[in-house]
């Protein structure tokens, strides 16, 4: 007959015992059982509680485990700064802003060189060239206006004729200036009217 036990000796069979450890019969089958013969049924073993705990070294289900204490970091002890961790969506989110920027300015490009290829817009260099050789004729013509009038002038007793006379040369420097913008715009004109025209548009941004 089995001896019925409280759990911390005696001899019970290999279900009580993985019963009475609080696991399966599967289970309790892998620890390593101190077996004795069951002098009541030839052939059959009991497990003895004692020698089998002993054995194991521990008095308790050893899949009952208490989780590691995490220690809180000391008051003095400085935390290492950590950085925002970015969730997939946000990757994928700061990915398509990008692709997007570049495509918007890779169409702005694109539309400047289409409208430079049909005369719309003109080399910049060029054009900043041609304006300062402008206003430094002008410059120069203005600058002429006291030596051409100065004898005139001097010959010239009322004073509504001498303004007279400075007006009139100052404004034939600026028409001459004129002439020269005209001329500019004329030549800027005729390159882009030699330049291959191109219908097809590039789309939008």
């Amino acid at each position: 007959m089995t001896q019925q036990v409280d759990g911390q000796s005696g001899l019970v069979t290999a279900a009580e015992y993985a019963r009475l450890r609080g696991v399966s019969k599967q289970a309790a089958s892998k620890w390593p059982l101190v077996k004795v013969p069951d002098p009541n049924r030839p052939g059959m073993h009991l497990v003895d509680v004692a020698a089998t705990d002993a054995k194991r070294g521990v008095e308790q289900n050893p899949l009952k485990r208490q989780a590691p204490i995490e220690v809180a970091p000391a008051e003095d002890e400085p935390r290492a700064p950590q950085s925002p961790t970015l969730v997939p969506d946000e990757i994928q989110t700061q990915g398509r802003s990008a692709r997007v920027e570049r495509e918007h300015w890779a169409a702005k490009n694109e539309r400047l060189n289409y409208e430079q290829r049909v005369g719309r817009l003109i080399d910049r260099r060029a054009a900043e060239h041609a304006q300062t050789e402008t206003a430094k004729a002008t410059r120069a013509r203005l600058a002429s206006v006291g030596a051409r009038v100065a004898q005139r002038a001097s010959e010239l007793s009322d004073p509504r004729a001498i303004r007279a006379l400075i007006d009139d040369e100052i404004r034939k420097a600026l028409t001459a200036s004129a002439d020269d913008l005209d001329d500019l715009a004329a030549t800027i004109e005729a390159e882009a009217a030699s330049e291959p025209e191109t219908t097809d548009e590039p789309a939008d941004a």
